[in-house]
């Protein structure tokens, strides 16, 4: 703020909660200033902890929130969802750092009442579509009475009395890569840093010269401005001082039709002091720089009479600001060129070495013309407008500035750099639009809408789960009952609020609603839905979230989420528990369990077949035999307990078809005379089987496979005559080329036992 102040002294980190006045002293301006400021920041800091770095309020009356961007048609009509030849920004509140922006009514994009701004033109080759992202920049105009003449009191002619802060809003668009999203940081990086301090005294070494004195030297206080002219990097950059905080500003009425560097003000100042004269620096301003955060500009002053300022020709003497990235080109003296509200300021710079009114930002300390003020600055980037205050003081003869103990000397402090103090961007993204060219034309249209909204705090609703979470169905059945949520106030139910259903998975299932998903709730508050899952071969699990929206569609709510299961037996989990005839499978699930079963029982596959009186065989000649001839590819025989067993006959098996023949008992007797049994195929199982032989010679087991198990066997016979035939034979694999298993488990043989082949 560029007005007549003694000084800045709000500085939230000392945590002021007021400023207290007391009788019979002297108010000063800074202390009403500051009070304004402590007032503003709490308000402000309070309304961002509350809705968050931005937000916009919706009610019934304004549903979709402020500042909404609308593409509309030539004739500024609504046209989505179809693209639009401009877009309009929504009437309505919004919040940015906690300061609110307010628009009355709606306004076309080029009709923002504080920025000048145009279109971007799609090219018509190629035509890829364009990305913007549409910003709010906000920030705080100093507004004196030469913009705003209501601020004078008539009854006081027209004294100067006060300035006003002004919020200004602008919507911006800024180029992004496609895929850009809403989260994108559009915070202003602002790396540029100054300090100050008042020359020391030197000390002359000649006793004959008095020494140069140091510190301030003026005769007045004064509240020094140093402010970025032109932008860049500490080699780039300029920058320009005033004395009296750039306050000596007149308004520019006009000039010379003939010769435009004569000027029409309203007055050339109030003296000598606080006025114009020649050998002055001004810089020529408006709206189309201000509005734009963009240097005006710099001409010399030749003579200052009555209301006449002419500056002078030379065209070193007058220097047009650059190319700004954002607002209109000034190369010219003509005052339309600025627009409205058109001033001229004084500024007390001039570079020693060039002259100029702009003086080149370098290394080092660098004096703030003769009255003992020096600064430095520090940063890689500088931008045009930053500024910093520097609070001058005759009765001390220094400057008002922090300072901390110095590294390399303790006993000594130094100036700390500080960043600007202004002017400070507040910016909050709204959407992100789409320009694309049709035709011959450029149309906009919204890609995502990025404002958050909230509802006003009598009207904070909350989403709550009532029942229906955790069921089972079928797969593609109905669940038996259906999901309800429910939306209050408090204690409350709402009526008529918006619950959207959807499948958290896409194309798995089904929901009883509209075609947008969304229910309303009813007297009591609730909302439900009837759910049906996916059918086989869909996830064992499935969800539906449930989101409570606000008018313009968004959630303003954590969703409920519904899980319900699909009651299958591929999801119920199974051990085996005592079973051990699953004939070398291992099922998991009571699924694999019932589909091994079936196997068993149906086909070529077999079962586990009990053996003895009551059982599905008698003997176990009977079960081989018919098992065999069916070509049953897995045998799976158990002898039934509490029975003596007997073999009587011959068994020879050899089928190709049987790949896996498996006997089993609890510790069963089994007597075999003068028999012989046989069995070749590729895997042989004997478990918990107690085999007797009361014969010498003729009894005899022969075993050929690629795999042979004996487990809990015994195997005896009378004699242990090592001329007798061994009792049991395991012979060479079925197949040469592969090497043959045998193992033998917690079994007891009496009798011989051969191994023919290569185990």
């Amino acid at each position: 703020m560029k007005g007549d102040f003694s000084k800045k002294t709000f500085v939230p980190e000392k945590h002021f909660h007021g400023v207290l006045m007391q009788q019979g002293r002297v108010l000063l301006d800074a202390e009403w200033n500051e009070q304004a400021s402590i007032t503003a920041y709490r308000t402000e800091t309070g309304n961002m902890d509350i809705i968050g770095k931005s937000g916009t309020p919706f009610d019934a009356a304004n549903p979709n929130g402020g500042f909404q961007l609308i593409p509309v048609d030539l004739n500024g009509n609504p046209c989505a969802p179809l693209p639009g030849v401009n877009f309009k920004i929504s009437k309505g509140h919004f919040y940015v750092d906690g300061i609110l922006c307010e628009n009355e009514s709606d306004v076309l994009f080029t009709a923002q009442p504080d920025y000048i701004a145009s279109l971007p033109i799609a090219p018509a080759s190629p035509p890829t579509p364009i990305t913007f992202k549409a910003y709010l920049d906000v920030w705080q105009r100093h507004i004196t009475p030469l913009e705003d003449k209501e601020i004078k009191e008539v009854a006081l002619g027209g004294a100067d009395t006060t300035t006003r802060a002004k919020t200004v809003w602008q919507v911006k668009l800024q180029s992004v890569a496609p895929g850009t999203t809403c989260d994108t940081s559009n915070d202003i990086a602002v790396t540029g840093k100054l300090r100050a301090r008042t020359e020391k005294t030197e000390q002359s070494i000649n006793p004959c010269r008095l020494s140069a004195s140091g510190g301030y030297r003026r005769l007045e206080n004064q509240l020094y401005r140093v402010e970025i002219h032109r932008p860049g990097n500490k080699n780039t950059a300029t920058f320009k001082y005033s004395i009296d905080n750039g306050s000596v500003l007149v308004k520019w009425e006009g000039q010379d039709t003939n010769d435009k560097h004569i000027l029409t003000v309203s007055s050339i100042g109030r003296d000598e002091l606080l006025g114009f004269g020649p050998g002055d620096w001004i810089e020529l301003i408006g709206d189309n720089t201000e509005l734009f955060g963009n240097p005006g500009v710099l001409a010399k002053v030749l003579s200052a009479v009555d209301n006449v300022i002419t500056i002078d020709s030379n065209a070193t003497n007058v220097i047009f600001p650059p190319v700004p990235a954002d607002g209109p080109t000034i190369n010219s003296l003509d005052i339309a060129a600025f627009g409205k509200n058109t001033k001229i300021r004084r500024w007390d710079s001039e570079d020693p070495n060039t002259q100029k009114g702009e003086i080149k930002v370098t290394s080092g300390w660098l004096k703030l013309g003769k009255d003992g003020i020096e600064v430095e600055f520090d940063g890689t980037n500088f931008r045009s407008g930053d500024y910093w205050l520097i609070p001058a003081r005759t009765a001390t003869a220094d400057i008002e500035w922090s300072e901390a103990p110095d590294p390399s000397d303790p006993s000594a402090t130094i100036p700390l750099f500080q960043y600007p103090k202004g002017i400070k961007h507040h910016v909050a993204e709204l959407a992100l639009l789409k320009l694309e060219s049709i035709g011959s034309g450029s149309y906009w249209s919204v890609i995502n809408d990025c404002r958050k909204l909230f509802p006003h705090t009598t009207q904070l609703t909350s989403l709550f789960y009532v029942s229906g979470d955790g069921q089972e169905a079928m797969p593609g059945a109905a669940l038996p009952n259906p999901i309800v949520v429910g939306v209050a106030n408090g204690k409350w139910p709402v009526k008529n609020a918006r619950v959207k259903f959807s499948l958290v998975a896409a194309g798995v299932g089904s929901i009883n609603v509209p075609a947008d998903g969304i229910v309303f709730t009813d007297s009591l508050g609730l909302a439900s839905c009837n759910w049906t899952l996916g059918g086989t071969g869909t996830p064992a699990s499935q969800q539906v979230k449930a989101e409570l929206l606000e008018p313009g569609g968004n959630p303003t709510h954590l969703p409920v989420i519904f899980t319900a299961n699909l009651s299958s037996a591929e999801q119920v989990a199974y051990n085996g528990g005592d079973c051990n005839n699953w004939g070398g499978q291992n099922p998991r699930t009571v699924a694999d369990a019932l589909t091994a079963l079936c196997k068993r029982t149906s086909g070529k596959r077999g079962c586990s077949f009990t053996i003895g009186k009551g059982g599905d065989f008698d003997t176990l000649f009977e079960a081989l035999n018919q098992l065999a001839q069916k070509g049953t590819a897995e045998i799976c025989l158990c002898f039934l307990p509490n029975q003596v067993h007997k073999i009587e006959r011959d068994i020879e098996i050899a089928s190709e078809e049987t790949k896996t023949i498996k006997i089993s008992g609890c510790n069963v007797q089994i007597e075999m005379d003068e028999v012989k049994v046989s069995l070749i195929t590729g895997k042989i199982i004997l478990q918990g089987l107690n085999l007797l032989s009361k014969t010498i010679k003729k009894a005899q087991i022969f075993l050929r496979a690629n795999e042979t198990d004996i487990t809990n066997c015994e195997f005896a016979r009378l004699s242990q005559d090592p001329s007798i035939v061994p009792f049991i034979l395991i012979g060479p694999t079925l197949n040469a080329k592969t090497e043959g298993i045998f193992r033998c488990d917690k079994t007891k043989i009496t009798s011989r036992i051969d191994l023919h082949g290569d185990f």
